[in-house]
């Protein structure tokens, strides 16, 4: 965990904390679709078949209920992790301790942390990331701990999408956890948080409650401060709860190996939970989520590409943000048929693409013709809107499988079209005639 937290606090940087509180994402019914926001396509019906194989009585997959354990990952996988939300909540109380003890400012390794001086933390390393996280995790109740991160996840806003952290959420994970739990399984949350951080707000935007939750943890004892017993943070770290160790704390809080487990690609850190899961004898499951999608989120992965190497290896089921989800965010909204002023044939000017006509319905469907080596290519699909993305879905030939891809809207008239597909490639049109 050190070492993943270490990465990503490179990644991170001090937020301006003004936003007003809002809702979070609300829990999603299985009636119907259970899985709306999920494209059709093999990671859907693995999910379906799983659910269905490991509850029919009669198969050869039944899992009983006490069996029925899922692990989720949270950073990455539950919600947004660029930037990483605890090493946010971090800068953020280390800035409000500095205010105090102006110490701080000229201290390392704190000063480089408040002034984004990352360069230093790299040759500082792993000690200086440990100060950090001491200093603003410790040396306080466990009560005023968990209204500190209350109170930041109420103010704090994501830089990107302008919105609380808590409503960051996958909107398609929400409705998987929904699903599994409505199928009798518990629902946990393994990552390599701190374990009283995500207690905070796992129940409330999740669904799991926090004697579910399983994280890093720090040392803690029951003692008497300003004459009141209290639970006290000490500043020890007692066990990290990232890649190796997250198959130690599962077997530590749950005693049994996960039926199922989801994790993220970034760092490796949930190769070996998803191992673990699928090393159970029976009917197992492993999903591994790929940040693809740098349009509607980010797109990122290891250098040395180990979490989709893994997945590769031991036939793990990876889904694809760009091609599984119709929907990353509740934010978002449900996507919208097409604006009058879209509605029509549409012609490409100048680029790679010079040329192509773009039919859009007012029903929503595409038809796009191509010149490609000399040959007419022809592409047929659907199209909605959702904020000032288009939302673009066809079948892949090879797979027969739908596939969603997204691009911004720059400029829409009657006469003029402009978007930007996710590779940076802009293409611009104008109305046939």
């Amino acid at each position: 965990m050190i070492r993943r937290v270490f990465c990503l606090m490179l990644l991170a940087f001090p937020l301006a904390l003004s936003a007003a509180p809002e809702n979070v994402p609300a829990r999603i019914a299985t009636q119907g679709d259970p899985l709306p926001s999920w494209n059709d396509g093999p990671n859907k019906k693995a999910i379906l078949d799983f659910v269905k194989a490991a509850t029919d009585k009669n198969g050869p997959d039944y899992i009983p209920p006490a069996e029925r354990i899922v692990t989720f990952d949270n950073d990455g996988t539950l919600w947004c992790e660029k930037p990483t939300v605890e090493i946010e909540f971090a800068l953020t109380r280390l800035k409000e301790m500095s205010e105090k003890d102006a110490t701080l400012k000229t201290k390392q390794p704190f000063k480089a942390a408040l002034e984004g001086d990352f360069d230093y933390i790299a040759k500082a390393g792993e000690k200086a990331i440990v100060e950090v996280l001491i200093a603003t995790h410790c040396d306080m109740s466990q009560q005023q701990y968990a209204e500190d991160v209350r109170n930041f996840l109420h103010t704090a806003k994501h830089p990107k999408f302008n919105k609380p952290y808590v409503a960051c959420v996958y909107q398609p994970m929400i409705e998987l956890l929904s699903y599994m739990r409505a199928n009798g399984f518990q629902t946990w949350i393994c990552s390599g948080g701190d374990i009283d951080f995500m207690r905070v707000f796992a129940e409330t935007v999740y669904g799991v409650p926090p004697q579910q939750v399983i994280g890093t943890t720090f040392k803690k004892e029951f003692v008497v401060k300003d004459g009141k017993e209290v639970i006290w943070r000490f500043a020890v770290l007692v066990r990290v709860n990232d890649k190796v160790g997250k198959p130690i704390g599962i077997d530590l809080q749950i005693g049994k190996r996960p039926v199922m487990a989801a994790g993220n690609v970034r760092s490796g850190g949930d190769i070996a939970m998803l191992e673990y899961c699928q090393q159970r004898k029976g009917k197992s499951l492993q999903l591994m989520v790929n940040h693809d999608d740098a349009v509607r989120e980010f797109a990122y992965a290891e250098k040395d590409g180990e979490s989709l190497a893994a997945s590769k290896k031991n036939g793990w089921n990876v889904v694809s943000m760009k091609n599984d989800w119709k929907q990353i965010f509740a934010f978002e909204g449900p996507a919208k048929k097409l604006p009058v002023e879209m509605v029509g044939k549409w012609v490409v000017m100048g680029g790679s693409h010079d040329g192509a006509i773009f039919d859009f319905a007012a029903d929503g469907t595409l038809e796009a013709r191509f010149n490609i080596g000399g040959q007419m290519s022809v592409l047929k699909g659907t199209v909605a809107v959702q904020d000032k993305k288009l939302i673009v879905t066809t079948q892949n030939p090879q797979t027969k499988q739908d596939e969603s891809k997204s691009c911004v809207i720059r400029e829409l008239t009657q006469q003029s079209l402009v978007v930007e597909i996710d590779d940076g490639e802009v293409f611009k049109m104008i109305r046939a005639k």
